[in-house]
């Protein structure tokens, strides 16, 4: 950002740089809130694969559209990946708890029961990791409402995008809702945020590949 006085997100590769450091930021998180250590190595393996893919092809771009070079948007882009690398580990949690569950209610006790933490630490990496992608998520849409209006004096909240990140705001929202205010606990709640995380990423497929929409500006 210093040296090329834009945020790193004109090309996928500068893009590939923020999802290797929301990953690891959101596990940062993470762990400060859990104190729980098991799986580091595991999750910083993803943000690894990231950035050394980042480093080998990232371009030198110092000529963008001004309109990058926004710091309001940086932070917008920033905290919306942040909200969906913490979706990810989330799922990955989740997968990792029904997975193990599958084991247990087996009597399969191998290599997957020794390495892993027990249900009651994945459900609680589960349901914390989509906290924190809840409010980095929600950073992310309200800077994007005080960014846009300046930005493009005509654009529509009814933009395909926008509504698609409200919708997948509000699912987790009714997932949060079912944790806290109804006492879902183990596989139930897991398969509320597994499909909390379908539908985000359902949305951002369909966002990007079929609808028009003013974010794809540059």
């Amino acid at each position: 950002m210093i040296e090329f006085d834009h945020p790193p997100i004109t090309n996928k590769f500068e893009i590939f740089s923020i999802i290797s450091f929301s990953i690891a930021f959101s596990y940062f998180i993470l762990e400060l809130i859990t104190d729980i250590r098991m799986t580091g190595s595991f999750i910083i393996l993803f943000s690894f694969i990231f950035q050394t893919i980042s480093s080998i092809f990232i371009p030198n771009n110092f000529s963008v559209p001004e309109i990058l070079r926004n710091r309001l948007l940086g932070l917008h882009v920033f905290g919306a990946i942040l909200g969906y690398s913490s979706f990810t580990i989330s799922a990955v949690y989740g997968f990792l708890y029904l997975l193990l569950y599958k084991n247990l209610r087996s009597n399969k006790f191998g290599i997957l029961f020794e390495r892993l933490p027990s249900l009651e630490t994945l459900e609680k990496l589960n349901i914390y990791s989509t906290i924190i992608g809840f409010v980095l998520l929600s950073m992310a849409i309200i800077v994007g409402i005080v960014w846009l209006p300046d930005a493009f004096p005509n654009f529509n909240f009814l933009d395909a995008k926008l509504i698609g990140t409200i919708l997948v705001w509000c699912v987790y929202v009714f997932v949060i809702f079912k944790k806290y205010f109804t006492e879902l606990t183990g596989k139930n709640i897991i398969y509320y945020t597994l499909v909390g995380y379908s539908f985000a990423i359902l949305s951002l497929i369909i966002t990007n590949t079929f609808a028009k929409t003013f974010h794809s500006f540059y």
